[in-house]
């Protein structure tokens, strides 16, 4: 109990002492205090107003195409590289921000790209919407860095996509061309086996005629009186295995004609599917509405407020250093 007593009066002493210093040394505070405000309001009025241009956009979800997931797995990947994780960094990057080096106005891009006078912020982390800020002193030129970045932005992603696309339908005409030129090759391989296998039935037909002429010969010689022979007799021979050979090897390539021309029939089909959603898949970016947000960025209140704290601070700060220094030329003299 006794401690708590002396820590109270403890405290209560200083806090007399320090209210004491204050009214022997009001002056000390007061005018150091007067001065600081005073700098801060000349600043705050003489600080230009900031217009703020509010845009927002639309990023549109990925493309969805069955057939090039299941044809093209790989090719998927690079038609939807961009997205709405991606487009903050790609649209605060270098090369969009130096499309503003075209603008009749002198831009520092470089200064502009690494400060907070542009924004983009993601609407809601799982939807599609950013919103873009620009801050600028001049209202028009504000709306004209705004739309400069956004269409450079737009034009980006198009162009990308669209470089994205054009390689996936070179790849399906090469792929087209491909089975073609299979099916090429393979009608001809046919023609030649069939070739083969008319040559083939003219040296049997050929192979059957003598061995069914020398047959009637021997019959001839060794019978005794009249013969007839009703049938035409077809002795063992290796044609007919050959043709049989052949005839299946034909039928093979067929089939793998048919399934070639389905795969082109599967591929054209994709190509021209994608080649009809083009403007699906190259216009990701959608400018929601043609009219900003305009607002001002007016923080003279702020600064103010802050004025006033800084100059209180400022104040105390003299008003003890004064004190101590002062108390310590007396103590000498």
């Amino acid at each position: 109990m006794e401690n708590k007593q002396i820590v109270s009066k403890k405290d209560e002493i200083d806090l007399r002492g320090a209210y004491k210093i204050f009214v022997r040394r009001k002056w000390w505070f007061i005018a150091p205090a007067i001065i600081v405000l005073i700098l801060g309001i000349i600043y705050t009025f003489t600080q230009p107003i900031n217009c703020i241009v509010t845009y927002q956009i639309n990023i549109e979800k990925d493309y969805s195409n069955s057939n090039l997931s299941k044809l093209y797995p790989e090719s998927v990947v690079s038609l939807n590289y961009f997205n709405a994780e991606n487009a903050s960094p790609i649209f605060k990057s270098a090369q969009i921000f130096e499309s503003l080096k075209d603008l009749p106005e002198k831009v520092n891009y470089s200064n502009l790209l690494n400060s907070g006078y542009v924004i983009i912020n993601r609407d809601d982390a799982k939807a599609n919407i950013f919103t873009i800020k620009v801050s600028n002193q001049d209202r028009a030129l504000a709306n004209k860095i705004a739309l400069t970045l956004i269409n450079t932005f737009d034009d980006y992603i198009r162009n990308k996509n669209k470089e994205a696309l054009d390689q996936i339908v070179a790849l399906i005409n090469s792929d087209i061309e491909g089975i073609e030129s299979k099916d090429q090759s393979l009608e001809q391989e046919i023609s030649k086996l069939k070739s083969d296998i008319d040559s083939l039935y003219s040296q049997l037909y050929d192979y059957i005629v003598d061995y069914n002429l020398d047959l009637a010969s021997r019959l001839k010689s060794e019978s005794q009186g009249s013969y007839s022979v009703n049938n035409i007799v077809i002795p063992p021979n290796k044609f007919e295995d050959e043709i049989s050979f052949i005839k299946n090897k034909i039928n093979i390539y067929k089939e793998r004609i048919v399934d070639n021309k389905s795969g082109v029939i599967d591929l054209t089909s994709l190509r021209d599917s994608l080649t009809k959603d083009e403007d699906i898949i190259t216009d990701r970016v959608n400018l929601l509405s043609k009219n900003p947000i305009y607002k001002t960025d007016d923080r003279r209140v702020r600064n103010i407020i802050v004025s006033i704290v800084l100059s209180i601070i400022v104040g105390i700060i003299v008003i003890f250093t004064a004190n101590f220094f002062l108390n310590l030329k007396k103590k000498k003299n």
